[in-house]
C-alpha cells in the first residue's frame, strides 16, 4: 500500500498545478498571478533562446514528430501494457507535465491587467461616425505611408524578408509605447515556419506562439501585406500579451512607430482592415465613402492580399478556424476567433485619444 501511494506522489505533484491553472480564470487569485505572470514571460523567453540554438523551428518538430510520438506512448501503448493503470498513471503524470508547463509560460499571461490600462489608454463605446472619423485618420496615414513602401515591378508592395525586418520590429517594441511591456529577458527572435507552412495556409493560420518551446513562428505563406504585423503579433503574445485583440494592437503600436516605412505599411494596412470591416457592419454607405478615399496603390495591395489567401479556400480552413475557436475560448475569450476583430475599439480609442 504505501509502494503504491508513494508511486502517485508525482502524478498528484503535476496535478496540483494543473488544477490551479485550470481553475485560475475562475478564482482569478490576482496576487499569486501577479506573481506568475513575469515568472512565466521570462521562462519563455529563456525557451526561446534555447531552441533559437536548433536553426528550424522546434516546435514544428513538435507537432510532426513528438506529438504523434507522444499520443502512441501515452494513449495506445498503455492499452497492451500488463499493469495498464500504472502506464495510464504515468501518461496522466506527462500530460499534466506538458499542461502545467504551457500554462505557466502562457496561460497564466491572460489573467493580466487589460492592455489598454497598461498602456494608459482610456477605452469607451463610440458611435458608428467616430468609429468612421478614426477610419479616416487612418486611412489618411495609410494613402501617406504607401508612397514609402517599397514596391515591386508590378507596383504591389513587396517588403523585406523577414529576417531583415525582425530587429527594427524588436527595437520598436523595446524603445516604443510597448517598452513598460518588456521582460527582464526579451525572447529570442522569431522564426519562420519550414515544415508546415502550406499546411499553415490551408488551416487560415498566419503565425502561432508555442509556449512549450517559447518560439514565435511566422508563416513562409503569409502574405506579403501582412508580414510585419504577424510578426509583430507573435512577438506580443511572447512578450506575455495573451489575448488576440490585445496582441493585435500591439503588433499595430510596434508597426506604427516603426522607423522602416514598409513595417509601418504593414501595420496600418492590416490596422485599415479591422476599422473597414467593422464599418461595413455598421453602415454601408460610408464603408463606401472610407473605401473611396483610398489610393490605387492601396486598392491594388488590398485585393493582392484578399487573392494571396483566396487560393488556400477551402474546408480545410473551415476545419483550422474551428479548432482555432475553440482554443481561444478555451483561453477565456468568448468570442473565439471574432475576438482578432475587436482591436478595432483599442485602435479607435488611440485614434480619437489626441
Amino acid at each position: 500500500m504505501k509502494k503504491r501511494f508513494s508511486s502517485l506522489l508525482p502524478v498528484f505533484a503535476l496535478l496540483l498545478p494543473s488544477c490551479f491553472y485550470a481553475l485560475a480564470p475562475v478564482l482569478k487569485p490576482q496576487g499569486l498571478l501577479s506573481l506568475l505572470r513575469p515568472l512565466g514571460v521570462n521562462l519563455g523567453a529563456l525557451l526561446s533562446w534555447l531552441f533559437s540554438l536548433f536553426p528550424l523551428p522546434f516546435s514544428e518538430i513538435c507537432w510532426l514528430l513528438l506529438l504523434p510520438l507522444g499520443l502512441y506512448f501515452c494513449l495506445l501503448r498503455p492499452l497492451f501494457k500488463k499493469r495498464p493503470r500504472a502506464a495510464m498513471m504515468r501518461t496522466l503524470s506527462a500530460l499534466s507535465a506538458v499542461f502545467t508547463l504551457w500554462s505557466s509560460v502562457f496561460l497564466v499571461q491572460y489573467s493580466a491587467p487589460p492592455l489598454s490600462s497598461r498602456l494608459g489608454l482610456e477605452t469607451y463605446e463610440y458611435t458608428k461616425e467616430e468609429l468612421y472619423s478614426a477610419a479616416r485618420l487612418l486611412a489618411e496615414d495609410l494613402n501617406e505611408a504607401a508612397q514609402s513602401a517599397s514596391r515591386s515591378q508590378n507596383g504591389l508592395y513587396s517588403p523585406p524578408s523577414l529576417e531583415n525586418m525582425l530587429p527594427e520590429i524588436r527595437r520598436s517594441m523595446k524603445e516604443g509605447s510597448l517598452s513598460s511591456l518588456i521582460p527582464a529577458i526579451m525572447p529570442a527572435p522569431a522564426k519562420s515556419s519550414f515544415f508546415l507552412s502550406k499546411a499553415l495556409a490551408y488551416l487560415g493560420i498566419t503565425g502561432y506562439y508555442f509556449p512549450l518551446t517559447g518560439e514565435q513562428n511566422v508563416s513562409a505563406c503569409v502574405a506579403p501585406a501582412s508580414l510585419a504585423f504577424t510578426a509583430a503579433h507573435e512577438t506580443a503574445h511572447a512578450l506575455g500579451i495573451g489575448p488576440e485583440k490585445e496582441a493585435n494592437f500591439a503588433a499595430f503600436l510596434c508597426c506604427l512607430e516603426s522607423n522602416d516605412p514598409d513595417i509601418v505599411y504593414s501595420g496600418l494596412l492590416n490596422g485599415y482592415i479591422y476599422l473597414n470591416n467593422s464599418l461595413y457592419a455598421e453602415d454601408p454607405e460610408l464603408w463606401q465613402s472610407l473605401y473611396s478615399s483610398l489610393s490605387q496603390s492601396v486598392r491594388d495591395d488590398l485585393a493582392a492580399k484578399n487573392a494571396h489567401y483566396d487560393q488556400y479556400e477551402g474546408p480545410v480552413r473551415e476545419v483550422g478556424s474551428a479548432v482555432n475557436d475553440a482554443y481561444i475560448k478555451a483561453t477565456g475569450q468568448p468570442q473565439g476567433v471574432k475576438s482578432y476583430g475587436l482591436v478595432t475599439d483599442l485602435i479607435v480609442c488611440f485614434y480619437l485619444s489626441d
